[in-house]
């Protein structure tokens, strides 16, 4: 293991310039409150939808499936766009790419003035699109494109989806029952041979619309070869694969071979890299890159922030932001697993593949340090990363670090001639076993400027954290997902108005008077006015699901992710409960339009007045903690329930919400004695 003195010395030789960089940690701001123009009018774009399908689809066995298709497509979509996921506050980003996607549009959807592009809070390297025209590009994606084509390219692609109605003809398979054979996996195969067959054909119509929008064609294959180094990885990262084969997507070899014809013909045609603003491109991928950590991070991604972050890292290394995420990324890995401070950084995720003498490959794990060879294809990277590598002193003379303890300490003293403030604050968290050296860099890190955690940095100095929390869980309720099966069909069950919200209110605050240490709180509600908390609660409710196992340490909550104690602070609350109910009824022989039209306008409070209904109910709770000596997470399914025939079902979902809440302590108290 390295000294604190070798590394020093090392870092003698490397050229970091201090304080070269503005820190940004946190990445975009995030509206409090949702834009109008991002909650979408459902009924306005369902019709939109269903209107632009060709009449074809639109009559006779088809009639009942394509609204369906247009209602389902219309409430996924506004439920996105609105989620909290989507940058709201990034406009000129968003503006940029609406740019290009107007000059990539063809002449065929010139009439289709809905088509928008958004970017998405997401990590990984991927683009969708539905039957409205709304194009979503993860802001992982700008992680890797090099120019404007290249996004010019999967904008094409995506659009050629939409123009060819792929997820219609996919939806009507499946409810056709196309894909739900088991026998031999026929099912399995069929779907992913109509979803290959879809991707070469959008594939092929987005190289002519590339070609005529004024972007190189360069842009497509740019595109393909990076799907070929995301390949490569994936490869090397399983003890088995030593190939990938098209499963919903053709793998790049086939797409480059049936794109080599193609690009022989018309790559010397004029073309341009830029057509709207290269200094535009450059400036967005650059601020993309805190966002793509970030989100990786969040998503509990570990490893890939660590890799991501480091490559950054290698084309900036005097940027504080990469220190922080790689030395947070080792962090919380490390955290659930101490076994991990030991293992090679990196490379401990890797295969290499050996021949044997007879032939056949073997796959073993990398049992060397990153920096004995540079490897492009662990690293993921092309020719253009590789030129751009600044810090290519990691690969000369003395290795820098081996192992994460090593590489996390060599970041630390980076971080320190960088003046990066979070570090200290995430050295302090890593100190798990040393209160007098997590002490000394708390007190640092609080004299520090705008710091990010001040308040709670400041109650782990005083070892007050969970003490000034108060004893009452947040009890934190959804709408009911619900649905109307008629024959082999599910309606889902909207909520319409300020009517329905009333009524559920109503319902949730009747349960909650028989529990006087829980404080109520409607999910939903928040989303419009609180938009910020919305989306955090959603995600320490993804956390409550995520199944974390903690190897060496007893994992707190607000040592791994320290953004939640955030949440607890505000409502005053040591646990925080997530109540999701289902709701299914059932209906013979109810099939045609006009029934399904009179299922998703039916409201809930209508719905549930009903009697001589067959119904169901299920209650799942999860939830987050803030206690000693107890576990930090909790989940309890209470089952199926059938209710009453012939009674209004308000007050049976009351008494069932009432009976699962009890349930779920009861069982709590059970695991916190094991815990023990």
């Amino acid at each position: 293991m390295f000294t604190k003195i070798v590394i020093y010395i090392i870092l003698l030789v490397v050229p970091i310039t201090a304080n070269s960089q503005t820190e940004n940690i946190k990445g975009t701001n995030h509206n409090n409150q949702l834009p109008s123009e991002f909650n979408l009018n459902i009924p306005s774009l369902r019709n939109y939808i269903y209107d632009r399908l060709p009449s074809y689809y639109k009559k006779g066995k088809y009639e009942r499936m394509t609204y369906r298709f247009a209602d389902y497509q219309s409430n996924s979509i506004s439920n996105l766009v609105s989620s909290g996921y989507i940058y709201s506050d990034w406009l000129q980003f968003e503006n940029y790419l609406n740019q290009i996607l107007q000059k990539v549009l063809p002449k065929e959807l010139e009439n289709d003035t809905i088509i928008h592009a958004y970017i998405v809070e997401k990590g990984s390297y991927n683009a969708s699109t539905g039957g409205s025209g709304h194009i979503f590009f993860n802001v992982g994606l700008f992680g890797y494109v090099y120019d404007e084509a290249t996004i010019a390219a999967v904008m094409a692609h995506e659009l050629a989806h939409y123009y060819k109605l792929h997820s219609l003809k996919s939806f009507i398979k499946q409810e056709k029952g196309h894909f739900n054979i088991d026998f031999l996996d026929i099912g399995k195969k069929r779907r992913e041979q109509f979803s290959v067959k879809m991707e070469m054909e959008a594939d092929s119509l987005a190289m002519e619309w590339l070609q005529n929008s004024g972007y190189h064609i360069k842009g497509l294959l740019n595109s393909y070869r990076i799907i070929e180094r995301l390949e490569k990885q994936q490869i090397r990262r399983s003890k088995y694969k030593t190939e990938i084969k098209s499963t919903t997507h053709p793998v790049s070899k086939v797409r480059l071979q049936n794109f080599q014809q193609f690009f022989e013909k018309f790559k010397d045609d004029p073309g341009e890299l830029f057509l709207v603003n290269e200094n535009k491109f450059h400036l967005f991928k650059e601020q993309s890159k805190p966002e793509i950590l970030k989100s990786l991070l969040y998503d509990f991604r570990y490893n890939e922030c660590i890799e991501t972050a480091f490559k950054f890292h290698l084309h900036d290394p005097d940027n504080s932001t990469y220190i922080y995420y790689l030395m947070e990324a080792i962090r919380r890995k490390c955290y659930l697993d101490v076994e991990q401070w030991g293992k090679l950084f990196y490379t401990e995720n890797y295969y290499m593949k050996y021949p044997t003498s007879s032939n056949d490959i073997k796959k073993e794990k990398i049992n060397y340090h990153l920096f004995k060879k540079f490897d492009s294809e662990i690293m993921g990277f092309g020719p253009e990363d590789i030129n751009k590598i600044k810090a290519k002193f990691y690969w000369k003379e003395l290795p820098r670090f081996e192992t994460n303890e090593q590489a996390y300490n060599f970041f630390y003293l980076l971080a320190e001639i960088l003046d990066c403030k979070e570090c200290i604050f995430s050295n302090a968290l890593s100190q798990i076993n040393n209160k007098p050296v997590r002490d000394s860099l708390l007190n640092i890190y609080l004299k520090k400027d705008s710091v990010q955690y001040r308040v709670f940095a400041q109650d782990l100095l005083n070892d007050s954290v969970r003490k000034k929390l108060g004893n009452k869980k947040l009890l934190v309720f959804n709408n009911i997902n619900g649905y109307i099966r008629q024959g082999q069909e599910k309606v889902p069950i909207r909520f319409r108005d300020d009517k329905d919200t009333l009524a559920l209110l109503a319902l949730y605050d009747s349960v909650s008077t028989s529990f006087p240490n829980r404080i109520p709180l409607y999910l939903t509600g928040l989303k419009f006015n609180k938009l910020n908390t919305y989306k955090l609660l959603n995600e320490l409710e993804s956390f409550s699901m995520f199944r974390t196992k903690s190897k060496g340490n007893r994992a707190k909550m607000h040592i791994l992710d320290p953004r939640f104690i955030k949440l607890f602070y505000e409502y005053d609350v040591n646990e925080i409960e997530f109540v999701n109910c289902l709701y299914g009824e059932y209906r013979k022989g109810e099939n045609n339009l006009e029934e399904y039209i009179k299922a998703m306008e039916m409201d809930y409070s209508t719905l549930f007045s009903q009697t001589k209904r067959t119904r169901y109910f299920e209650v799942f709770i999860s939830s987050v903690r803030e206690i000693e000596n107890s576990v930090i997470k909790a989940r309890h399914y209470g089952g199926e329930v059938s209710l009453k025939f012939k009674d209004p079902c308000f007050e049976q979902i009351e008494f069932e919400l009432k009976n699962k809440i009890h349930l779920k302590e009861k069982a709590i108290k059970e695991i916190d004695l094991d815990y023990k």
